[in-house]
Parts: structure tokens; C-alpha cells; sequence
């Protein structure tokens, strides 16, 4: 396995856990996380969601990743007023140790 690879399968992790902290159960099995150069991937069947990041350490970056892990386990909630309060709401749940 390759630096790039042990890397990616670090992250993935990462964002595992956090979606199972976030929400109280794993990660969706059918969703498939793929990093590139510039961010990763979040694919359920035939729908992908973006995300442009490198880390979670800048906080932009969490804010990002939070707020798609939302995507993946409310697909149906758009954004919005609520979206965004949740959005914080999950944040904070994260912050906490």
C-alpha cells in the first residue's frame, strides 16, 4: 500500500467515525468514499457528493464535511434555515470529547 493510499484510508476512517458520532449509527453501507487530489467523494449507488477538501483540520474543511455527511443521512432536507441549524447543531455535537 502506498503513502497516498495509507493516507486515504486514514481519512476515510476519519470520516467514518464522525458520521457514526454525528448520528448514532455506521456509516450507509451502499455510500462509497473515494479521495483525489483535491477532495473526496461520497457515492451512494448513483448519486456523488463533492467535497473540496484535504483535511479536517482547517475548519472550513469540517464545516464541509459536516455538512455533507448531513446530505448522506437526510438526503431529502434541503438547504435552508433548518439545514444550516442542524448543520451547527452537529458541529457542536462534534467538538465535544
Amino acid at each position: 500500500m502506498t503513502h497516498a493510499e495509507k493516507a486515504d484510508l486514514k481519512r476515510t476512517l476519519r470520516v467514518k467515525t464522525l458520521y457514526k458520532r454525528l448520528f448514532g449509527e455506521p456509516f450507509p453501507s451502499n455510500w462509497i468514499v473515494e479521495w483525489h487530489v483535491r477532495g473526496l467523494t461520497i457515492v451512494p449507488h448513483m448519486r456523488a457528493v463533492y467535497l473540496m477538501c484535504d483535511d479536517m483540520k482547517d475548519p472550513d474543511d469540517f464545516h464541509t464535511v459536516v455538512h455533507e455527511l448531513l446530505h448522506v443521512n437526510r438526503p431529502m432536507m434541503e438547504h435552508g434555515r433548518e439545514f444550516e441549524r442542524e448543520v451547527r447543531r452537529l458541529l457542536r455535537r462534534a467538538k465535544v470529547k
